[in-house]
């Protein structure tokens, strides 16, 4: 079917198990239990709002950047 291949980008883990969010900084990438990034994502979201840019701004004020 035209259209439906998945493309990774080049440095993809494609070894990854499932259960795990990859994180990436940057030069630096750690992979942390799905459940623990999930937990944490809904944590900023109710501090920061449910809008992408917000939680994006919040990541961003915490890296000092």
């Amino acid at each position: 079917m035209a259209g439906t291949s998945k493309k990774h980008p080049h440095d993809y883990d494609v070894c990854s198990t499932p259960p795990m969010a990859t994180i990436r900084v940057g030069p630096h990438v750690f992979k942390l239990d799905r459940d623990r990034f999930e937990k944490w994502e809904k944590e900023l979201a109710a501090e920061v709002g449910f809008a992408r840019e917000d939680m994006v701004a919040e990541v961003k004020r915490r890296l000092g950047l």
